[in-house]
């Protein structure tokens, strides 16, 4: 089973854009603390895509707390100097923010958004 769960700041603001096929993408990165350890921080790359890009994208900033759920993957590419790479990134199921937003503080303390998929569901 594929799944991972992690807890961190956002080291930067989110970088979101729109693919080739017209689908929305956000990307941003974590710092992550170890428990247990002093001193020791982790750091994850996180893409989106759908609604839940376009939600990260418009909402969170460098700083912003927030708690991923999704899967891992390794990304296998060639770079521009013909050497074979590869890059660990987690890819969003849901994103939950954990503190306000610093320019807004008007806003629900703790906002959960889950995928495109989730949110379109009717009872």
């Amino acid at each position: 089973m594929n799944h991972i769960t992690i807890s961190g700041r956002l080291t930067r603001d989110p970088e979101a854009r729109v693919s080739a096929n017209g689908k929305s993408v956000t990307n941003f990165a974590l710092a992550v603390d170890r428990p247990f350890t002093k001193d020791t921080t982790d750091f994850f790359d996180v893409v989106t895509f759908g609604k839940l890009a376009e939600i990260c994208g418009n909402n969170l900033d460098k700083g912003r707390r927030v708690i991923v759920d999704g899967v891992a993957t390794m990304n296998r590419y060639t770079a521009k100097d013909g050497s074979k790479r590869s890059r660990f990134e987690v890819v969003a199921n849901s994103v939950e923010f954990m503190d306000y937003r610093q320019n807004n503080s008007d806003r629900a303390n703790f906002d959960s958004f889950g995928s495109a998929e989730q949110e379109e569901i009717d009872f």
